[in-house]
């Protein structure tokens, strides 16, 4: 090797040496490309950047939950949130109906502030523990528990009247943990609606882009514009 090469070589080497003790540069997650599901940031930024262009007047969401609010949720749920829903709280702390149904005659389901979650998952405890649901018969799909409410459910958001989505963290051997489902306070109705938080909200930012959803005014919510069904 010629003595040329030799000091090329060792500059190249220390030179590889010197990068590897440096600390990685942090950077922006990349958009998200089609085919890939968003991550729980993205996907805000994409509904926020739809609500600013077609809803500019509307006070669609909070502004995020402060560490407090999440610990005093955490105390009263007697567990940590799960990671997608602490991620989405630390974006937005409740809001109004941004989750539309796709049943037109259905009100719309608004992000519920994390004082609410705690408050209405205990709620529904205390009636689970003095037997108010004993005796009922509800109607669960494949992954979901064959209950009319289970303590592994947490709200995110609701419609108002009793219903939900939740996120549900103990699901059937057939579902999976962190999964999205509805329950209906008066059928015992329990339907999957995504696989995760982020597939959940990855969804609806898509809707909104593709034009599936519009703002009503006169609602003050966003709707499909025509029946999924």
């Amino acid at each position: 090797m010629s003595k040329k090469k030799s000091e090329e070589s060792n500059k190249a080497a220390k030179s590889g040496d010197q990068n590897a003790s440096e600390k990685p540069k942090k950077s922006r997650p990349a958009p998200a490309t089609p085919g890939t599901t968003s991550t729980i940031e993205e996907s805000w930024k994409r509904i926020n950047k739809w609500l600013k262009k077609n809803a500019p007047d509307w006070d669609a969401l909070n502004k995020k939950a402060s560490k407090k609010a999440i610990k005093e949720a955490e105390a009263l749920l007697g567990m940590p949130l799960p990671e997608e829903l602490n991620q989405s709280y630390s974006y937005h702390d409740g809001g109004n109906q941004i989750f539309p149904t796709p049943d037109p005659l259905d009100i719309g389901f608004y992000l519920m502030p994390l004082d609410e979650v705690g408050n209405d998952w205990t709620i529904q405890k205390e009636l689970l523990d003095i037997g108010e649901f004993a005796g009922e018969h509800p109607e669960s799909a494949k992954g979901i528990r064959k209950a009319w409410w289970n303590v592994g459910w947490i709200p995110f958001a609701s419609n108002g009247g009793g219903d939900y989505f939740c996120i549900d963290m103990s699901p059937t051997s057939a579902g999976t943990i962190g999964q999205v489902i509805s329950h209906n306070h008066e059928t015992g109705e329990h339907l999957l609606l995504a696989p995760s938080l982020r597939q959940f909200l990855h969804q609806l930012a898509s809707n909104l882009e593709e034009g599936m959803i519009s703002y009503d005014e006169d609602e003050e919510s966003l709707v499909y514009i025509r029946p999924l069904y």
